[in-house]
This record gives structure tokens, sequence and C-alpha cells, in this order.
């Protein structure tokens, strides 16, 4: 019903917010429909699995676009649980216009310039690991292809691991890149925006919208990583630095390692080894800074 219904631009008032914001946010929400981003040459199963890919590579980027100073928003994109849809997500205190553009610059530049090979083939190497290890007794793996039998109207389809495997090995960068190319053109079927409690409705348009991103569309971004070291300190550097004083180490209420530092650094190491999904056998570090 919504493949087929027509396409839908709403704004609504947000709810009374229960804590004080600094700056209230409007969020936006753009849905691309299946129809719009459904590769033919494709089979359903193969773009399912492509589609929970791409999000991961695009949001990537459009992350990797908010590392600049002065950044008033927030973007993210991705596949929508609820909707036959991939949706872009942003949050902006101000400026909305100027954020509203930027994101949609970087779409296009990503279907004018594509991503790199190195892009494509760090995020398939992560999804081939994680089918290999793939638990066939998972509750969310089952419920998942349910789901998609009942909405689908679809036989239930086993998953299939080799098959998947092979078709990611198999695919090319440039065969992707072309697809966007040829396809994705960032025009979305359907707009709701969230405005900030009490604010003004009606300051938004479809029209105003629509022109924001039809002007963003015509100058696409062109995405220049910035280049880091991969260490920041030689060996050398590393061997020469005096330790540090641990001061106090004791143990917290969850069994974490607290250890403060005579220069006023506290460090809290805490186990947490998941089994599965693309944490496992990481390190996560979290930092603070008054």
């Amino acid at each position: 019903n919504y493949i087929n219904g027509p396409k839908h631009f709403i704004v609504v008032e947000g709810i009374p917010e229960t804590t004080k914001q600094l700056k209230p946010q409007t969020k936006f929400e753009f849905h691309f429909r299946k129809t719009q981003t459904w590769f033919e040459m494709f089979s359903d199963e193969q773009n399912q699995l492509l589609w929970e890919l791409l999000p991961e590579m695009i949001d990537k980027r459009l992350k990797d676009q908010q590392l600049d100073y002065n950044i008033n928003y927030q973007a993210a994109f991705y596949s929508n649980y609820f909707l036959p849809a991939v949706t872009l997500q942003i949050r902006t205190s101000n400026v909305d216009k100027n954020a509203i553009e930027r994101v949609f610059e970087t779409l296009a530049g990503i279907s004018k310039y594509g991503f790199s090979k190195e892009e494509w083939q760090s995020i398939v190497d992560e999804r081939i690991k994680n089918l290999k290890e793939r638990d066939r007794s998972s509750a969310k793996l089952w419920s998942d292809i349910i789901f998609t039998s009942l909405t689908t109207d679809k036989i239930l389809r086993k998953p299939e691991t080799k098959s998947e495997i092979s078709f990611l090995k198999n695919l090319d960068i440039k065969q992707i890149n072309l697809l966007f190319k040829k396809q994705l053109v960032w025009k979305p079927d359907d707009i709701a925006i969230t405005i900030p409690h009490k604010n003004d409705k009606n300051q938004y348009t479809q029209a105003k919208l629509k022109s924001w991103i039809e002007n963003s569309r015509k100058e696409p971004e062109k995405f220049n990583p910035v280049k880091t070291p991969k260490y920041l300190l030689s060996a050398k550097e590393i061997n020469q630095l005096p330790q540090g004083k641990i001061i106090s180490h004791r143990f917290g209420i969850f069994n974490e390692d607290i250890i403060e530092l005579q220069n006023g650094l506290k460090v809290i190491l805490k186990a947490n080894t998941p089994q599965t999904d693309r944490y496992k056998n990481k390190i996560m570090v979290q930092g603070f800074s008054p």
C-alpha cells in the first residue's frame, strides 16, 4: 500500500521537551521508496543484502562530512525497518537550508563520483566475516526472515550463507558506482518534518524543501578524505614516554577496574566480550574531557 500510495509531505509540532535543551532541534526525514533504490538486475534477496551494506557506506560518508568545524547538524542514513524505503534523517538547531543543501550535495557527490574501492572492500569483508559466523539458532535471524515473508507475501526462505558470500565476492565497486550514477537521483518520495514545540508550522512548505534539494543536487560535492597517520607516535617516541604513576586502583560496582594517575587522568577498564556482530573481538574506547 505504501509503495503504490501517494507521496506525502507533513509538518508536525513536537511534544513539549521534558528536559531543557540549549537549542531545540528540527527533525527532517526524507524517505526514498524501494521502487527508487531497488536495482532490477539483482533479485530481491540480493537487493536486500545490498541495502543492508550501502546505507552503512552512505551514513559513514555523511558522518565524515560532519567532522568539519562549525557544523550545526547531525545526519543519519539507514534502511527503514517499518517501511520499504531507505531514510535520511537530518537534525538541526538553525540554518536549516544550509544543513539540508550540504547533505544533499554529499549524496549527489556519491552518485557522480562514487565510492572508493577501499570503502567498499572494508564493509564487504566485515559482512562476509559476519555471515561466516552467523548464528542459525538466533531468534532475531528467524524473526526477521518471518517478518520479511509475511510483509512481502513470499515463501519463507532460509538464509543461504554460501550464495550470499559468493554474490558479495563477485560484486565490483565499479558496478555499484555505475548503478548509483544511473539510478539514484536523490529525490525523496516522502518528507516529514517535526518542529520544536510552539514553533510556526507554516515556515516549511513542500515547494521550499524541494527547491533546497534541487539546488544542492546541481552542486555534487566530491569527497576528499582527511589523510591521517596510522600511528600518532612512533615506536621510538612511545618507548621514551615516562611511565605514569598510579595513585589509586580500585574496583567499581560492576567489577570494572578504575585507575587514577598522578596527572589527573582516570582510566576505567570494563570487560566486554560480544559474541557476534561488528563489535566481536574489538576494544571499544570512549573518552570524556571537561
